[in-house]
């Protein structure tokens, strides 16, 4: 999909961040690309969100701040725990007596389906509030931060350790999400000799990874 709409996605290491943070895009109207910062430091549940939610801006460059966000978040919630599925497990979660039982049903359809518990009470509060019965009424955040927990990040998950060689990160980032950017930036650095301090910009990483990068890229240019 990404590849299609013209999206570059660039994995990056930003260590934990908060929400909008592990998800940067950049819209080009003139090339028309659209390039996407996606931290792999994110825990797999909130990265599947981002991405997601990245893939709604791509598809509607022309929507912008809150118009764009909001689009954004309800095609994300979509993509990733359709309505029909919430009308679904509505029919199940109102026969709840009490909102401890309610949230437990919704962390377990959560688990099912690999999306976070919020995503998934939106969604279903969303049937509740069309079909006239109003809101959920819980409050599912702490229960969706304690969740969140049980998962590693992506960078873990990847590659197997918190602190990933230069080689590693370049090879497998490359490999798992079939993004040239690397060979892109390689390209450009070797054309128009730039230094290290052009990569440790571009990728926002501390200048010593940017350093061990620049030298990986040179050498595959040559």
């Amino acid at each position: 999909f990404f590849d299609e709409l013209h999206a570059i996605l660039i994995p990056v290491l930003w260590g934990k961040k908060e929400l909008h943070e592990n998800a940067i895009h950049i819209y080009l109207p003139d090339s028309q690309t659209t390039w996407i910062f996606l931290n792999l430091d994110t825990n797999i549940i909130d990265f599947k969100f981002w991405m997601a939610h990245e893939l709604g801006h791509v598809k509607t460059p022309q929507l912008e701040l809150e118009q764009a966000e909001d689009f954004a978040d309800a095609f994300a919630a979509e993509l990733l725990y359709p309505y029909r599925f919430a009308e679904k497990h509505y029919e199940e979660i109102k026969r709840e007596s009490n909102k401890g039982s309610i949230v437990n049903q919704i962390k377990k359809c959560a688990l099912q389906y690999m999306v976070s518990p919020i995503t998934i009470y939106k969604q279903i509060n969303n049937v509740s509030v069309l079909s006239g019965n109003g809101d959920l009424d819980v409050n599912i955040y702490p229960a969706a931060g304690n969740f969140s927990k049980e998962f590693l990040p992506v960078s873990e998950i990847l590659f197997g350790t918190e602190s990933p060689t230069a080689s590693n990160y370049i090879r497998i980032s490359s490999e798992a999400f079939k993004t040239d950017i690397f060979q892109v930036i390689g390209t450009f650095i070797g054309d128009k000799h730039k230094t290290s301090g052009f990569i440790q910009r571009v990728l926002t990483i501390p200048v010593i990874d940017s350093k061990e990068i620049y030298k990986l890229l040179v050498s595959d240019d040559q």
